[in-house]
């Protein structure tokens, strides 16, 4: 029995401190960036810091960091498709990456996407930004004061 006990006990520590090695995902995509508009990037080809980004240069000197990554595309909206999806941007039904706000989503419901991903692996997920990736909002519907009619916009 104390075999037991001792067995349960070490799979169940063995499960907390595997969980505890997972590390904090923050994922930043900002458009119209450059290596240069980062101060921690700047950094590292030039003391001429023009703007201080003490919180994102905390992040950097912390976590990972890339020096040689790419866009997907050259359009913030293809770009986050691409991120999120892990797919090339023209596989969306809009490849040229401009989606309206009363368009729907090029992400599909059962489509796999990165918070899914993590979600799938144990993590807590959130978004905060921008989305524009069409949102299947009704058209507002507008009363005219003055005939009392409605009318769609």
């Amino acid at each position: 029995m104390l075999k037991k006990i001792v067995f349960i006990v070490s799979i169940v520590l063995t499960i907390q401190v595997s969980a505890q090695k997972q590390p904090n995902v923050i994922v930043v995509l900002a458009d119209d960036i450059g290596v240069g508009d980062i101060s921690y990037y700047r950094q590292m080809n030039s003391n001429n810091v023009v703007l201080k980004t003490p919180a994102i240069d905390n992040l950097a000197k912390s976590g990972m960091i890339f020096t040689d990554a790419h866009s997907p595309a050259a359009l913030c909206a293809p770009s986050r498709y691409a991120v999120m999806t892990g797919n090339n941007c023209y596989r969306s039904y809009a490849p040229w990456g401009v989606w309206g706000a009363y368009e729907a989503s090029p992400i599909k419901p059962n489509q796999l996407t990165l918070g899914k991903l993590m979600k799938n692996a144990g993590y807590q997920t959130a978004f905060l930004g921008k989305w524009g990736f069409g949102m299947d909002f009704l058209k507002k519907v507008v009363t005219r004061k003055y005939t009392g009619l409605l009318e769609k916009e």
